[in-house]
């Protein structure tokens, strides 16, 4: 369980993974820092592949999502893929700790389906 460590409003990271996680997220650090310094959560978008057999489903995107579009209502939906396999896609309401604690490394995989199962306004987006 990470510690999160300020010091003079900076954040310490100690580790060389603490320190990948926080460059995989490139330019939406200073956005998920400035939320964690006013005590606020941030959220992100995660999308999860059911693959062929339970041993291969896995987490094949993560993102910074809008914070105003999820406030309110979390969001879950599902892409449906011709092969039968389908991703999963939630908006989880997360802290520093909790990025840090489950290793949430940026994704950027299947940003365009997700965006078009989100813009929808649906639950469901099959891809043909």
């Amino acid at each position: 369980m990470k510690k999160v460590t300020y010091t003079a409003n900076k954040i310490i990271l100690t580790t060389a993974e603490e320190k990948g996680i926080k460059t995989s997220w490139g330019g939406d650090w200073k956005k998920i820092i400035k939320a964690e310094h006013h005590g606020n959560y941030f959220y992100l978008i995660t999308g999860e592949w059911s693959g062929y057999n339970s041993s291969q489903r896995r987490i094949v995107h993560v993102s910074l999502s809008d914070f105003a579009t999820f406030e309110k209502t979390p969001f879950v939906g599902t892409i449906e893929y011709s092969d039968n396999t389908t991703l999963e896609v939630n908006v989880i309401q997360c802290d520093l700790k909790k990025l840090f604690d489950n290793k949430l490394f940026r994704r950027n995989s299947y940003e365009d389906l997700i965006n078009k199962l989100i813009a929808t306004d649906s639950k469901f987006y099959k891809v043909v």
